[in-house]
């Protein structure tokens, strides 16, 4: 798998983690709850798949996204 198949795929994970009309959750929470377990890809892979997403006009994001810990996102409704 290319390397960006492998972004588009995580950022189809990502988006499908978050539900719509919810309340904003920590980024870092999104991403332990897409990956569940397995191995995290690499930061910078995570990373690219979270810039994608935010872009989507349907995603609102708090805060700087590529620190998770201190970061938001939420999906519109």
């Amino acid at each position: 798998m290319c390397l960006s198949e492998e972004i588009s795929d995580l950022e189809k994970a990502l988006y499908d983690k978050l539900a719509p009309g919810r309340h904003q959750i920590k980024v870092a929470m999104l991403v332990a709850l897409t990956f569940d377990g397995k191995t995290i890809s690499s930061d910078e892979i995570v990373n690219a798949a979270l810039e994608r997403l935010v872009r989507r006009a349907d995603i609102e994001s708090f805060g700087n996204i590529f620190n998770w810990r201190r970061s938001e996102i939420r999906r519109l409704s």
